[in-house]
Formats: structure tokens, C-alpha cells, sequence
């Protein structure tokens, strides 16, 4: 600042010696420059400040007119959108400058229809809502969870020529998870539709660029790619299911024999109480039927207990001392509350 300053006075040191030496003639008498230079600057201040208010007053109008419109664009653009309003909307809808790239969303839209024929109706729904959802949030402004009547408001407000689509996605997706791919194919329709009218220009010179495409088959080299890999990962998922299935064959397998074996045992034991001999494999086969028993079978544990109490009887001493850790064990499961045995198992069993 007080470099500015010392130039400044410098200046006026070196200029108004020049200017008092000359003059100009003025209705026939001469004048010093040195007079007409304040008259000259405070002209100079009035153009200057009249132009930057009238910009300002040129910038409001705009901002209500084309409210699409950035600071950063010339005075001449700005001239340009408060004449012609609609067509400065149109030409900036084209630009870069919105942050909206309209041919990202017609590939995608693109890639969804390729993918729709191996994708179900589900990821096919949240894939197309996926893109919807950003490109009017792009474009609106709104979050990416807005509803269908906050998309239904904004289109009304700033481009009511699109109107249309939110009408018709409301009426196909309301009350609706998900869609058929008749009515996604609909609405990706009405979504090119609307991409097609705010961005007429790129819309036009993508879909050149997509016949070009399809002349030399790209397009059924993408389908083809993307067919083959996802056949590849069905064929891969279709491997696992096989394998858990397999799997899940060999210990049901399992479970019915230990099933039919704890059936074959019981038989057995049942037999051998009615003969009045039992075995010591058979109160263990008891034991360890009672300990697979569950929470809430306390009535089956009571029936088995009291066959179990029968069998032990019939046993010699040496093979009851093997077994008494055993049946304490499951005694404490099922009938020991508290360090005292159940009323009703002492009921079952005559005090055992």
C-alpha cells in the first residue's frame, strides 16, 4: 500500500509540471490542463462506477430470468440471457459448467438394458433407481433419497416441459418394490426422454456415436461380455450351491443313521425291560438319549429317567459303579433345583 501510494504522488509530481505548461483553447481563451484534469478524473470515476452499478442491476435480473447462470460468465453472456432468457436456459443446460454429464447416464442407461436380459426384476429395479436418483440429484439439486413428490415439486418449479416423467414414475413405482421388465424398460424410456430434452445436442451426437458403434458391434460385444461373465459367476454360484448341498446330503445321511440307531437301541431296551434283564450299553444308550434331549422336554427326561431306573436296578454292582457319574450328570440337568431332586421325578421313581 505505501508502494502504491509513493507511485501515485510521483506521478502527480511529474504530470502536473507538464500539465500546467500546456493548455487548450476553450470558446477562444486557453486553458491548462491542470484545470480540466479534475473535471477528467471525476468523469472518468463517474463512467467507471456507472458501469459497475449497471452490471450489478443487469446481474439481478439475470439471476431471477436464468438462475442457471454463474458469475464467473462474461457481461456479454449476461447481456445475452437477460435479452433471451429461454434460449441462455437451453444453451447452458448444454454446457459443462452445470456439472451434469448427460452422456454418462445414456451409457449407463445403455449398459442397464444389455444387463436386464441376466439380471432378475429386483437388481434390475434398484440398478435403474440407482440412476435415476443421481442424475436428479444432479440436476435438481436434491438428496439422494428425495421422494416422489419433492422430484414432482422441483420439476413443476424449474422444468415443467418435464413434468411427464414424474408423473409416470410415480404412477408406475408407487406402492411398489419392484417393477416388471416391461414396465423398467417404460420407464428407462421416459428417462432418455427426459435426458433427450434438457440435453437435446449431446443426446443427438451420443446416439451418432452409438450407430457407429453398433456398425461395427460393440454393442453386441459388450452384451457378449457381459453375458459370458455372468454366466461364468452363475456357473461358479451353481458350483457352491452343489457343493453345500452335497454337504448338507452327507450329515443328513448321518443324522438318519444315529436316528436309526437310537431307535434299533431303544427297541431293544424295551424288549430287554419287558424280559426283566438289562445291559449296561443300554443305560448308557439311555444316558446319552437324555442328554441330547432339549430345553422344554422335561416330561420325555422324566419317562426315560424312570426306564433308566429300572435298568440300572437289573445291573450288577461293578457296572452301576460305572455308571453313576453318568446318571449324575444328567441328573443335574434335568431334576436337581436348587440342590434338591424335582417332587415329580421322586414321584416317578420312588425316591431314586
Amino acid at each position: 500500500m505505501k508502494v502504491q501510494s509513493l507511485s501515485f504522488a510521483i506521478a502527480l509530481f511529474i504530470l502536473i509540471p507538464l500539465a500546467a505548461a500546456k493548455g487548450v483553447v476553450v470558446a477562444g481563451h486557453e486553458v491548462s490542463y491542470l484545470v480540466l484534469l479534475p473535471g477528467a478524473i471525476t468523469a472518468f470515476f463517474l463512467v467507471f462506477f456507472g458501469i459497475i452499478m449497471i452490471k450489478d442491476a443487469l446481474w439481478d435480473r439475470v439471476k431471477i430470468a436464468a438462475p442457471r447462470i454463474h458469475k464467473h460468465d462474461s457481461l456479454k453472456m449476461h447481456l445475452l440471457s437477460f435479452r433471451f432468457p429461454a434460449l441462455w436456459r437451453k444453451s447452458k443446460i448444454q454446457s459443462k459448467d452445470d456439472g451434469q454429464d448427460p452422456v454418462k447416464y445414456l451409457r449407463k442407461l445403455d449398459e442397464l438394458e444389455l444387463q436386464m436380459s441376466v439380471l432378475d426384476e429386483k437388481q434390475s429395479y434398484d440398478e435403474l433407481m440407482h440412476i435415476i436418483r443421481n442424475f436428479f440429484s444432479e440436476l435438481l439439486g436434491l438428496e439422494y433419497a428425495f421422494t416422489f413428490d419433492e422430484l414432482d415439486k422441483e420439476l413443476r418449479g424449474s422444468h415443467r416441459s418435464t413434468v411427464f416423467f414424474s408423473d409416470n414414475f410415480s404412477e408406475l413405482c408407487y406402492h411398489k418394490e419392484t417393477l416388471t421388465k416391461m414396465e423398467l424398460n417404460t420407464l428407462i424410456l421416459e428417462m432418455r426422454k427426459v435426458i433427450d430434452h434438457l440435453y437435446p445436442l449431446a443426446t443427438a451426437e451420443y446416439e451418432a456415436k452409438k450407430k457407429q458403434y453398433l456398425k461395427k458391434g460393440w454393442f453386441s460385444s459388450l452384451h457378449d461380455h457381459l453375458y459370458e461373465s455372468r454366466k461364468a459367476r452363475d456357473v461358479i454360484k451353481r458350483e457352491k450351491s452343489l457343493e453345500r448341498r452335497a454337504r448338507l446330503l452327507v450329515e443328513q445321511e448321518e443324522v438318519r443313521k444315529r436316528i436309526a440307531e437310537i431307535e434299533a437301541e431303544e427297541k431293544v431296551l424295551d424288549s430287554s425291560l419287558q424280559e426283566g434283564f438289562a445291559t449296561m450299553q443300554q443305560v448308557e444308550a439311555m444316558l446319552r438319549k437324555g442328554m441330547m434331549l432339549k430345553k422344554g422336554q422335561e416330561a420325555k427326561a422324566i419317562l426315560l429317567y424312570k426306564d433308566m431306573y429300572k435298568a440300572f436296578q437289573q445291573l450288577p454292582t461293578s457296572e452301576k459303579e460305572q455308571l453313576q457319574d453318568g446318571i449324575l450328570r444328567f441328573c443335574r440337568k434335568w431334576f436337581y433345583s436348587k440342590g434338591h431332586m424335582n417332587s415329580s421325578i421322586q414321584q416317578c421313581t420312588g425316591g431314586a
